[in-house]
């Protein structure tokens, strides 16, 4: 009983998540062991059993159905799916080759890039033709490599691009650490867009520009000790808070006129009081207006968004 559960262990089954680097290289031994490559005859023979279990599921999905008509046609699911799973299980080293490639132009975990790949060998075995005369591995290279693409500009960069961005940047980056190896400088844009192979120079330009990446201004700065976030220090020193220009003698007899402007007493009130240098608490307004201390909050509040407001236009 238990030889024929361990027979109906799928590949879903087997591509279970690792938690290290270690039990990551445990599992892929382990699997190849279990599964080594396979011969030209036994691709034609299972990429047959998975394309007939693909037409049979396309039926299916058109007609808007989720079983089978025939035992026929569920005998055939049932084989096209375990001849895919011997594609995918037998082919995993091609997944690992692919990710260590993709190592040098990403900050993506190799692991992850493995997950990815995974997507793109499942693709490729439910589109592989065996009538075409090619090998498995050769269609399924260009499906393993496009899906670690397509992960790496969703998941590394803030603003996603084109796909061809990332062969175009990675041959790009190749040539800038060959050239500053032989020259021990950095190439200028021209010989760096020559070698990029591109037609025109203003998209290459705006590669260029998004290559740079994306960082948080809120990030704190490694080398300041008060641990001040990166904003702090590329504010414009020319452009002064608000608040602070309210105190200053030139914006002060403007403010007074806003204020005798309000049409609300309790605002007026409140905000000429704010102009002198010791103002009162906002409880001698309760008292005064005979209202509650939550009402003469929101006055208050009101009162400063319309002289913000007046002083923005001003300014």
């Amino acid at each position: 009983m238990k030889q024929k559960q361990d027979k109906k262990t799928s590949a879903a089954s087997e591509t279970k998540v690792y938690k290290s680097r270690a039990g990551w290289e445990d599992w892929l031994s382990k699997i190849t062991l279990n599964h080594p490559l396979l011969a030209a005859d036994e691709e034609i023979i299972l990429g047959r059993q998975v394309q007939a279990m693909m037409r049979i599921l396309e039926t299916m999905k058109a007609e808007g159905t989720d079983t089978p008509k025939t035992k026929a046609d569920k005998l055939t699911i049932k084989r096209g799916k375990r001849a895919k799973d011997r594609f995918i299980l037998g082919n995993v080293l091609l997944v690992k080759k692919v990710a260590l490639k993709f190592t040098y132009r990403t900050k993506m975990p190799i692991e992850d890039l493995f997950q990815d790949g995974l997507i793109g060998l499942n693709r490729a075995a439910e589109k592989f033709d065996p009538e075409r005369g090619y090998k498995f591995s050769t269609y399924a290279f260009w499906w393993i490599r496009q899906s670690m693409a397509r992960a790496i500009g969703i998941q590394e960069y803030a603003i996603r691009l084109p796909g061809q961005y990332h062969e175009v940047m990675g041959a790009v980056r190749g040539f800038i650490r060959d050239y500053e190896i032989k020259n021990n400088k950095r190439p200028s844009f021209d010989e760096i867009y020559a070698a990029s192979g591109t037609k025109s120079k203003e998209t290459f330009r705006v590669f260029m520009d998004r290559s740079a990446g994306v960082i948080s201004l809120n990030q704190p700065l490694q080398s300041d000790p008060s641990r001040k976030n990166l904003i702090d220090q590329v504010a414009a020193s020319s452009l002064k808070d608000p608040y602070e220009q309210i105190h200053n003698h030139d914006n002060l007899q403007f403010m007074q006129i806003a204020i005798e402007n309000l049409q609300d007493p309790i605002q007026k009130a409140i905000m000429l009081n704010e102009l002198k240098e010791v103002p009162q608490p906002l409880s001698n307004f309760c008292r005064e207006f005979n209202v509650s201390r939550e009402c003469i909050r929101n006055k208050k509040k009101q009162a400063q968004n319309i002289l913000r407001h007046h002083l923005r236009y001003q300014v």
